[in-house]
């Protein structure tokens, strides 16, 4: 019976210890699950920033970050699309940028103006390491129109040195249901440490040279997770350790099943 006692409590115990290191992360968002269109909400911001980089010689635009604003509950006609309070108003009226979401391929539209790209901040909560993984996709069904778009992960606003930076071309097929089974993709995966109250940013510019702002519709699917500290990770591995010696112990030092005879 001790035995069996004590694996029932290793089996319920390591289980446990991992599900409480994986909740005292708080760092951590699933886009487009997380997506509220409300600013600041699961530390996300979604941003217009001005495309201010060397490469962008054709129509540059001043070095900034400002939040998008509520410009009225309106969307672009496309299956799936959730009009969402994201848009950034440009004299043009097209109201690019903007970033909304689509339940069709579940995941958001990023549309970047001719020189201010479409961007979604996350701002994390604690200091420690964190991983971000996700994909940019074209999500325009017209081949060969536009310019394409560059797409970057940075660190706060340093477009300068960027962790993560791709040009997606226009020349690719697009599967409107699901672009992220396309070609044209990028996929990153960067870890990198912050400070409470740091950033990280995912963006999409125009491509260059041209930097116009037409058919650069592009979907965005995003996860960022904090990373265990090795000390977190040491302190269950003893304790799981700790559990199965304890197991192993019980094993060898069982009750008896023998009988003795009074003589």
């Amino acid at each position: 019976m001790k035995n069996t006692t004590s694996t029932y409590m290793l089996v319920l115990v390591v289980p446990w210890l991992f599900f409480l290191s994986a909740n005292t992360l708080t760092g951590q968002i699933s886009l487009p699950a997380d997506f509220s269109g409300v600013q600041g909400a699961n530390g996300v911001f979604y941003e217009q920033v001005g495309d201010s980089r060397l490469i962008n010689t054709a129509n540059p635009a001043p070095a900034g970050t400002s939040p998008m604003s509520y410009l009225g509950m309106i969307n672009f006609g496309y299956p799936g699309d959730i009009a969402l309070a994201t848009y950034a108003g440009e004299s043009d009226g097209y109201y690019f940028p903007n970033v909304q979401n689509d339940t069709l391929f579940d995941g958001l539209y990023m549309i970047p103006n001719a020189n201010v790209g479409a961007a979604i901040e996350f701002q994390a909560p604690t200091a420690g390491l964190y991983s971000a993984t996700g994909i940019f996709a074209r999500a325009n069904g017209v081949v060969g129109y536009g310019n394409g778009v560059d797409v970057l992960v940075v660190r706060g606003t340093n477009l300068d040195a960027p962790l993560f930076n791709a040009h997606i071309s226009q020349n690719n097929s697009v599967d409107m249901a699901n672009p992220f089974a396309g070609t044209g993709t990028a996929q990153f995966d960067v870890t990198v440490p912050l400070n409470a109250g740091d950033s990280l940013g995912f963006i999409v510019f125009s491509g260059s040279p041209y930097s116009d702002n037409h058919y650069d519709n592009t979907a965005l699917r995003l996860n960022v997770n904090e990373v265990p500290e090795p000390s977190t990770l040491t302190l269950l591995g003893v304790g799981a350790l700790a559990l199965s010696g304890y197991v192993f112990r019980g094993q060898r030092t069982g009750p008896k099943t023998g009988t003795h005879r009074r003589t």
